[in-house]
């Protein structure tokens, strides 16, 4: 039986822990289709909060080594805060559920544990093995001999190997 709503888990939790938490497991079919939704909206916050240079720190805005995809930690708590109340917005009708059990709400704010891990986790993943990723060449442009340097970037929520 899951805990009472508002007991906050820790983004650092294992996954294991996250989905006893909302009553899941990771034996299910249904269970794991369910966690990889959840994965993808997460994914896809993060994917609209990493193009954004307005969520960034103003002292990274000004760093030109500082480029998007950006990493969480160049990022506002703001920014942070705001993508995590429009994932709840945008949320299916699979996985509202579980956004409503993970809310957190004081007299002040809204949060969400639920969403907060996730977009943790799919944060973690790309930024963490994008750094032990090489970068890829690309072919010759147009005849003049250069190659230039295109980054993959690895998704644990898009690259499921």
């Amino acid at each position: 039986m899951p805990l009472p709503k508002n007991s906050y888990l820790a983004r650092s939790a294992r996954k294991e822990e996250f989905l006893a938490r909302l009553g899941l497991n990771d034996v299910e079919h249904s269970h794991k289709l369910l966690y990889r939704h959840l994965l993808d909206e997460a994914s896809a916050g993060r994917d609209r909060l990493s193009q954004d240079p307005n969520n960034l720190y103003a002292q990274n805005m000004r760093d030109p080594n500082i480029r998007p995809p950006y990493s969480a930690d160049n990022m506002t708590e703001t920014a942070m805060h705001r993508e995590v109340l429009n994932i709840w917005k945008l949320a299916s009708e699979e996985t509202r559920p579980y956004y409503d059990y993970g809310s957190i709400q004081n007299q002040a704010t809204r949060d969400n544990w639920v969403i907060r891990w996730t977009l943790w986790h799919v944060f973690r993943y790309r930024d963490n093995r994008n750094c032990r990723r090489p970068t890829e060449l690309t072919e010759p442009n147009a005849g003049h001999g250069k190659h230039t340097a295109q980054v993959t970037y690895w998704d644990p929520v898009k690259n499921l190997n």
